[in-house]
């Protein structure tokens, strides 16, 4: 579908002057109701070819070269559609001053997302556009803005904010997000209804609420008690665990005056101690946490760099490192000496850009293949298929074979290899039929993003990334 809107009014809302359906009368006219009791028009677009080709995209192209020459400007195009061949018509319309945005629920070209203003994830429309709370599928890439809070909303995070401590602290072990979520909504009434307060979703209301005592590991969607002394609430195996000692620190009126190369040398001793007292890595966000609540100059910054990480790249820490988690996206920082030495999950960096174009989820082999190995049940039968249970049931028997994946990264891989062609309604003939289609999804959107053939090279180093033992 496409639609054009113009300039906000002086309400502040958009206003939708054209929505349009292209629809494959063939496959889809069950949906043709929907689409007009939803005020669309509804262009047929019927196959074309005995392949089942239909003219959608040319169609869609020449509509929207109309509408620039409309005598009504219309200043914004909202395309849903992952097709990359859709990139020049994206750079025309920014030609000629227009604001796009792409909704794409599958694997999407690189090229494609750069030719956008903005692109809409699923988590995000499922959210905005339909209404829907996921609070155990909450997309963690998702920063939404801090919402004008009244004094309503206002007394609504106060009551959530105690009853996170409540529960986190009575609990003996780390806290899904989740789960959490769950307590929360059963027991605060309106939580969830006014839109966790306001913030969107309850991770992004995680991530705007600064809980005392509390912290929030995003990576691992989980919550713990911040540790005293080392002691916290249970063994956070699912990542390294933020350890906090006892430090000496200077004198409250000097942490408050503290300034330049004094505060990196102050923040840096607090650094060594942190992680010299700690069993495991410590996260980044952790460290963050350390150093803004005893140093107040760093509440509002990080010492004149943009970024906690920045600061840290000035500083002398040797033999202290930093090093990515195996998922490729969370830095930790670590004694070589004492702590186990993390390593990125996709070492070659043509594999991990075939996995990013895909939409796959950065994963080490041997969990991909795990996947893999437990999804065949799940194909090909009468139940239908529903992809967040499914991900849960996988995490499940993976977890017996002591091993453990999260449920939300499973769900991403399947997300990726349905979109990307998979057929849940047929079971393939055998496991290694199911690694072909898995591997000619990679390699099928490889080929889009580069608009390419895949030569030999690429395809050799994704053989022998997925022969990985880990």
């Amino acid at each position: 579908s496409h639609t054009a809107t113009v300039a906000p009014h002086t309400d502040g809302l958009r206003r939708v002057l054209v929505r349009r359906c292209y629809l494959n009368p063939v496959l889809f006219s069950q949906y043709r109701r929907a689409f007009h009791e939803a005020g669309f028009e509804i262009v047929d677009c019927p196959p074309m070819t005995a392949t089942g080709k239909t003219s959608t995209d040319i169609h869609m192209v020449l509509d929207t070269v109309d509408a620039l020459q409309d005598s009504t400007r219309f200043d914004e195009f909202v395309m849903m559609s992952a097709d990359a061949d859709f990139s020049p018509l994206l750079r025309r319309l920014r030609r000629h001053d227009r604001r796009t945005v792409v909704f794409a629920a599958g694997a999407m070209s690189e090229s494609y997302k750069a030719s956008a203003d903005l692109v809409i994830g699923i988590p995000t429309f499922i959210r905005d556009g339909l209404g829907v709370m996921e609070p155990d599928e909450d997309d963690a890439s998702n920063h939404d803005p801090l919402p004008r809070m009244n004094t309503e909303g206002t007394g609504l995070r106060k009551r959530i904010g105690e009853t996170v401590i409540r529960k986190v602290k009575s609990s003996s072990s780390p806290l899904p997000l989740a789960t959490l979520a769950q307590h929360i909504h059963r027991e605060i009434a309106g939580a969830r209804e006014s839109n966790w307060a306001g913030a969107g979703s309850f991770g992004a209301l995680m991530r705007q609420m600064d809980i005392s005592g509390v912290v929030v590991d995003f990576s691992g969607d989980v919550v713990y008690a911040e540790p005293v002394n080392g002691v916290g609430n249970g063994d956070h195996s699912a990542a390294p665990v933020a350890a906090s000692a006892a430090v000496m620190q200077p004198p409250a009126t000097l942490l408050n005056t503290l300034e330049g190369a004094a505060l990196d040398m102050a923040a840096s001793s607090v650094i060594r101690e942190v992680v010299g007292q700690a069993h495991r890595p410590v996260h980044l966000s952790a460290i963050g946490s350390q150093l803004r609540s005893k140093f107040s100059a760093l509440t509002v910054g990080w010492n004149g760099a943009p970024t906690l990480a920045a600061m840290l790249d000035r500083m002398e820490l040797s033999p202290l490192r930093r090093e990515v988690l195996d998922d490729g996206s969370t830095f930790v920082i670590l004694d070589p000496a004492r702590h186990t030495v993390q390593s990125v999950a996709v070492k070659d960096p043509a594999v991990a850009a075939i996995l990013r174009a895909a939409e796959f989820p950065l994963i080490k082999a041997v969990d991909l293949k795990l996947v893999v190995q437990h999804l065949m049940p799940y194909l090909g039968t009468d139940t239908p298929f529903e992809m967040a249970t499914v991900a849960r049931d996988i995490q499940a028997a993976i977890s017996l074979q002591q091993h453990s994946i999260q449920a939300a990264r499973i769900a991403k891989l399947l997300r990726a290899l349905i979109f990307g062609g998979l057929d849940t309604s047929v079971r393939p003939e055998s496991l290694d039929g199911l690694f072909a289609v898995t591997i000619g999804i990679l390699l099928a959107a490889w080929s889009r993003e580069t608009q390419a053939e895949v030569d030999g090279d690429t395809r050799d180093r994704l053989l022998a990334w997925l022969s990985e033992v880990d």
